[in-house]
């Protein structure tokens, strides 16, 4: 198949074969940044948190005033002690903790780390969790050197002061990484508001309370220090680990137990860790969503574009096609014109589209701190574009094929 003819007859029908070019790029632009974020969406809602997350439920505690005097420091570690106790005590229950926050609970506090002290630069934010020495079971974190807390090395935590360093922190993996590259964190000492902090334990993963995407995000939720802090606070989380099958009667009986205990409290968000992660991530879905929704809305607004412009040219054409086939085109070569023809306009249209999703990405990256689009999507929106636009043009291609050599005697 020449291709003079066809470029010729492009050349006079500029308008169209432009739009044609332009919806092609416009949609692979953005399609294919669209199917990364949709991508980097689902690798975050699935991401691990590093707890065991079937098994685990919690429930937020507020106490109540009685009067004008406030709860001191000691009748709230005497009701936390009395609660937990009460919590471990539950059949079915393998452990339970008070923390200052759960994984993905969008609640974050990041505070600076360092390597050495009054450091004006370098410092690496990561995201402190006050736990007691019963954590590790609870969440059922892999320890994977040094140790966990001993119960002596439990501090108090009040409102004033509910960060303050303690001597002792266990750290993620990628907090030891971030703090300490060349490895052997275990032992070492960083500084929290320029207070020493020795790392006595390494926990695999633990994911913080935040829920962000793209790598700098992922990369700041995993950087998580547990500091051994009773929180002393009017109001914190109860978590409780249960053995498999006993969840639903573990959270009734918490509710039960907890008022049994005393009603000068509120219980909220009573709810298994599923519910913390689907309600965390439900934004996230609805865009991811959206965004695919979208990007079938492009793919099919350009196959009928392809087929209303081309079904346009074949009308207009019926007479030029009509001496063609007297002359002695067959079907097959009619078909091959306006296949060939579309390849030229798709071919156009992706090496715009694919400069344009590489433009995009770039300024997403900067902007949003988005991770750099791998390479392979671009080949793969090119090919999905000119399977698509083959098969749209097929229609009015075989209608053109169709049209009998008689049609060249009619007058225009």
């Amino acid at each position: 198949m020449e291709l003079r003819p066809i470029l010729s007859t492009l050349m006079r029908n500029k308008a169209g074969a432009l739009l044609i070019v332009m919806e092609i790029a416009l949609t692979l632009a953005i399609a294919c940044n669209a199917a990364f974020i949709v991508g980097q969406l689902t690798a975050s809602i699935s991401r691990p948190t590093g707890i065991d997350e079937a098994h685990i439920f919690s429930v937020d505690n507020q106490w109540l005033r009685q009067g004008s005097t406030p709860l001191t420091a000691g009748d709230l570690k005497s009701r936390l002690t009395t609660d937990l106790a009460a919590l471990r005590r539950l059949p079915g229950v393998v452990d339970a903790t008070a923390a200052s926050t759960v994984p993905l609970n969008n609640d974050t506090i990041a505070l600076d780390a360092a390597t050495q002290p009054n450091l004006s630069k370098g410092n690496i934010p990561v995201l402190p969790v006050l736990v007691d020495d019963h954590a590790l079971q609870t969440f059922g974190l892999k320890l994977i050197a040094g140790r966990w807390f001993k119960p002596d090395e439990l501090v108090d935590a009040n409102p004033d002061n509910p960060f303050a360093p303690t001597p002792a922190a266990v750290v993620t993996r990628a907090a030891a990484d971030a703090l300490f590259p060349s490895g052997g964190a275990v032992g070492k000492t960083f500084y929290l508001s320029d207070k020493p902090v020795t790392i006595v334990g390494e926990v695999q993963r633990m994911e913080g309370s935040s829920t962000g995407i793209g790598h700098v995000a992922e990369a700041f939720n995993a950087r998580v220090v547990l500091m051994p802090e009773r929180t002393l606070f009017s109001s914190y989380r109860y978590v409780v680990r249960t053995r498999p099958g006993r969840m639903a009667a573990a959270m009734a009986a918490t509710r039960r137990t907890l008022l049994g205990i005393s009603r000068d409290r509120i219980l909220t968000r009573l709810q298994p860790f599923a519910a913390t992660r689907a309600d965390a991530y439900r934004d996230f879905g609805a865009a991811a969503r959206l965004l695919a929704g979208i990007s079938v809305m492009l793919l099919l607004v350009t196959a009928f574009g392809i087929v209303g412009l081309t079904s346009f040219w074949v009308n207009q054409r019926r007479r030029q096609i009509g001496i063609r086939r007297a002359v002695g085109a067959s079907r097959a070569h009619i078909l091959q014109y306006f296949q060939t023809e579309n390849f030229l306009l798709s071919t156009g249209g992706v090496a715009l589209g694919m400069a344009l999703a590489f433009g995009i990405n770039v300024y997403l990256m900067h902007r949003y701190e988005m991770a750099r689009m791998p390479w392979f999507y671009l080949p793969a929106g090119a090919i999905a574009l000119w399977l698509i636009g083959q098969a749209s043009v097929l229609g009015p291609a075989l209608r053109a094929a169709a049209v009998p050599p008689v049609v060249a005697t009619r007058s225009a």
